[in-house]
This record gives C-alpha cells, structure tokens and sequence, in this order.
C-alpha cells in the first residue's frame, strides 16, 4: 500500500543496484489503495509508470467500513459518491501524467459498474470473475 512517493523511489533506487538497466526492463506501477495515496495521487503518477486502483481496500478505507464487520459493514459500498469521487482523482492525476490506469477489485468486476469506471476514463479494467446480474 503505497502512500509517498519516497516509497516509490527507494523501490527504484533498489532495482537500479540490482540492475542499471532495469528500466528498460520493466514498468513500475502501484496501487492506489489508500485516501493518503489518491490525495497525493499528482506525485505519485509523476513517479510511477502506471496505477491500478484496488476498490476493495479503497473503499473499506475511505468509508471507514471494514466489510468483515457486521456492525460497519453495511457502510461498503463502492458506489458511494466519495469513492466515486476518489476514481475521479486517480484517473484525473494519472492521465495529467500521461501514464494509464486500471483498476481491479470487486467493483471492477461488477457490470454495474462497467459503464461507470469507462465513463470515468479507466483505461483497463481488471476482472475476477464476472457474477451475473440479479
């Protein structure tokens, strides 16, 4: 769960000791899991080659709802404006840095949710399995 993008260059400052040419090699990505990650969003995609949002961490985080619990459980809801608001921001920060986000988890997975995440500017969606609409 990255959070700075300090994070972000000690991993390629130790890629690069392991090999200078690892750059050329491969991308580096991260996840956007966390509210500290999507509020810093613009300095991690300045340093990051990719993001993939995970929604089910985001949004147990950002509606304080951990969905294991069933006194806060039903609070998860991954189509709740201020997660919403958050994929607005990722993308947002992402695409200003001419990098491409995905974005996998449950919510990604959901064909309700298909037109929202296109709509939103993901470029890629990441799916599990594909549960029938009821």
């Amino acid at each position: 769960m990255v959070s700075k993008a300090e994070e972000i260059l000690q991993v390629r400052a130790l890629l690069s000791s392991l090999d200078p040419d690892y750059g050329r090699l491969l991308e580096l990505g991260i996840m956007i899991e966390t509210p500290a990650a999507v509020l810093d969003a613009s300095a991690l995609a300045a340093e990051s080659d990719f993001f993939s949002v995970g929604t089910n961490d985001l949004t147990q985080y950002i509606m304080a709802a951990d969905r294991g619990n069933a006194s806060v459980g039903y609070l998860y809801d991954s189509f709740a404006p201020p997660v919403r608001r958050a994929l607005e921001l990722t993308v947002k920060a992402a695409h200003d840095a001419k990098i491409p986000v995905g974005i996998c988890g449950e919510m990604a997975s959901d064909p309700r949710a298909t037109g929202i995440l296109i709509d939103l500017g993901f470029d890629s969606l990441s799916l599990s399995r594909l549960e029938p609409i009821q």
